[in-house]
């Protein structure tokens, strides 16, 4: 079995997709928020992302859904995201130019 599934990665050399995050928050108030973005793999490590529409909490969307994207993208790239001075990280999640 995992000899097929490596023989299955090799074989798969990009795919492009739209995904919708949706996230609800009922806490002390309630919020909600939504990202559909675009998505592209190329092989071996590389995946992009950018945002088609965001709608609800900029809050949830900046430091839930954006940064949920960007750990997606640092691991399939191993390398950390820069952080700012204040030791935040930068999201780099471009808006797509449709």
């Amino acid at each position: 079995m995992v000899e097929r599934n490596e023989q299955r990665a090799q074989a798969l050399e990009s795919y492009r997709g739209t995904r919708i995050y949706n996230l609800e928050y009922h806490g002390l108030s309630s919020k909600s928020a939504t990202l559909v973005v675009a998505m592209t793999y190329r092989r071996p490590d590389v995946k992009k992302f950018c945002i088609i529409s965001e709608s609800g909490s900029e809050l949830l969307q900046g430091r839930v859904l954006k940064r949920l994207l960007e750990a997606e993208v640092e691991a399939m790239q191993g390398e950390p995201t820069p952080a700012d001075g204040d030791g935040s990280k930068k999201l780099r999640i471009p808006p797509c130019n449709l």
